[in-house]
């Protein structure tokens, strides 16, 4: 399970330090999935789990836009070693996907079954997002009495 928000430097290499938090879900692993997210983030999976989500978006992927999108993501999708300082090497594609230059800060988060890197002010404005979803959740349960 991946989880937290950590806020990281991504060099002028285009690697960026995997906090131990997010380095525990990869244990056992000397590689993880990097592929573009559909927020503007970069997702890292493990690769079994990659290999399912593949298989479930391509199930899934009906129309012409769906197979597209499964095909962009496939095409930039790249397996990435860890080094030994726990570093991992985001290539240029998926950074240009993410609006991340180098060297800047970067978000390191988990989410649930992966990780995810993330632009700084990107995953602000995500964030603020969600949290205006959910006090609006929770005022809509308080008002029915839930």
């Amino acid at each position: 399970m991946f989880t937290g928000r950590h806020i990281h430097t991504i060099d002028e290499k285009g690697r960026v330090v995997l906090p131990a938090r997010i380095r525990k879900g990869f244990e056992g692993h000397d590689s993880c999935m990097l592929a573009p997210g559909s927020d503007g983030q970069i997702t890292l999976n493990l690769p079994d789990e990659f290999e399912a989500f593949t298989r479930a978006m391509l199930a899934d992927a009906k129309s012409t836009g769906e197979r597209s999108a499964a095909r962009v993501v496939l095409q930039s999708a790249i397996e990435q070693p860890f080094d030994k300082a726990g570093r991992i090497l985001v290539p240029e594609a998926l950074r240009q996907h993410a609006g991340i230059t180098v060297p800047s800060e970067v978000v390191v988060a988990g989410a649930g079954l992966h990780a995810e890197i993330w632009n700084l002010d990107l995953n602000r404005r995500d964030n603020a997002l969600g949290s205006s979803v959910l006090i609006k959740s929770e005022l809509a349960k308080e008002a029915r009495g839930s």
